[in-house]
């Protein structure tokens, strides 16, 4: 074997092994896994189940989800939609294509800009979670829908980069919304993953809710953030010591 082949075969192999090593040697433990508990009976609520259509439950690629819309008899609605995948799901880290940033644009909706935050902290279950935060417009304009959403990949929370510009989405198709926003978000998500040696094992959950936005934002917001901890719960399921060197 000529000396610029061995190099080359050299330097190929360094480059399995060291991923291989980023992601499986000394790499920090999280102290917590955490999953979503999500309740579907709520006190003063009235859920109304929405069914989804055949093309996106083979997009989706899984059955235990919650999908639908709960009532208050004040005129309150909330809308949700919550799904899990196995840690052998073959859709690996693809949950991060539900989110309304990537599905709700390809659908026609445009990200709105009123001044809302792009991600807000919650506690749950004595835990701080971080929420994803956008403001859409349905295709045709009439109203705003203010969302909320959060993605756990291996029982960690995977945060998102924020917003882009609303005039990038204004005059080009609902195809490349989708396409463009798809490659940003997977990228950034990509990198994130590697700079925190997190893999595409183990179980995946994705929550999202959301409510018309009536007036100031700021109302909607609160809405939200009052329903959330009615809804959802954190439940702590495997505990582990960090790696020792």
């Amino acid at each position: 074997m000529s000396r610029p082949v061995q190099i080359v075969t050299a330097l190929f192999l360094a480059t399995i092994v060291g991923a291989w090593a980023w992601f499986n040697v000394a790499a920090a433990k999280d102290l917590e896994t955490i999953r979503f508990g999500v309740r579907s009976n709520i006190d003063g609520w009235r859920f109304e189940p929405e069914p989804i259509g055949k093309q996106a439950q083979e997009i989706l690629a899984t059955t235990n989800l919650i999908n639908g819309i709960f009532s208050a008899q004040d005129g309150r609605r909330v809308m949700v939609f919550a799904a899990d995948w196995r840690a052998d799901s073959s859709q690996a880290m693809s949950v991060v294509q539900h989110t309304p940033d990537i599905c709700w644009v390809g659908a026609g909706w445009l990200p709105a800009d009123m001044g809302q935050p792009d991600q807000i902290q919650l506690e749950l279950s004595g835990r701080v979670v971080p929420f994803e935060c956008r403001v859409f417009a349905p295709p045709g304009g009439a109203g705003r829908e203010l969302v909320l959403w959060c993605t756990l990949v291996g029982g960690t929370f995977l945060q998102e980069s924020g917003r882009w510009a609303t005039e990038e989405n204004a005059n080009v198709s609902s195809r490349t919304r989708f396409d463009s926003a798809g490659r940003r978000l997977a990228s950034n998500q990509f990198l994130k993953n590697v700079a925190n040696r997190r893999t595409a094992i183990g179980e995946k959950q994705f929550v999202r809710l959301s409510v018309p936005v009536k007036g100031e934002w700021t109302s909607s917001l609160e809405e939200l953030k009052a329903f959330v901890p009615v809804w959802l719960s954190v439940e702590v399921v495997e505990s582990e010591r960090p790696i020792q060197d």
